[in-house]
């Protein structure tokens, strides 16, 4: 059976574990960070006392933090849907990032100098 050799070189194994330690390190002081300066996304009642100070532009606020985060990739797209879920209900919940994410795959089809747009005029 042969063995399998992750790590070419002692050297590459040592760079691959700081850059794992630096990671993680980078999570902890960005969880600490938001549970200092936003408490809010920590208490689900606060939460959704802010998103109805909004009123009707709660779904617009809502949609936007979907758009970023597809753009950020650090905040959990899970996690907001199922926040969606309970500031708006299921249906609104479940309807508002499906529309996000339908808008973002459709866009670059309809863009006028998308990419797509592109490829597909040759």
């Amino acid at each position: 059976m042969q063995r399998i050799q992750v790590f070419t070189s002692q050297r590459n194994r040592r760079l691959a574990l700081g850059g794992i330690g630096v990671f993680a390190a980078g999570i902890i002081v960005l969880y600490v960070l938001v549970q200092t300066y936003v408490p809010i996304v920590f208490s689900p009642e606060e939460l959704k006392t802010v998103v109805q100070r909004f009123g009707l532009l709660a779904p617009l606020v809502y949609i936007l933090v979907h758009i970023v985060q597809v753009v950020v990739m650090a905040l959990p797209g899970y996690a907001l849907a199922v926040g969606g879920g309970y500031l708006f209900g299921p249906v609104a919940g479940i309807s508002y990032p499906w529309l996000v994410s339908l808008s973002g795959v459709v866009s670059p089809f309809y863009s006028p100098g998308g990419t797509v747009a592109k490829l597909s005029s040759r």
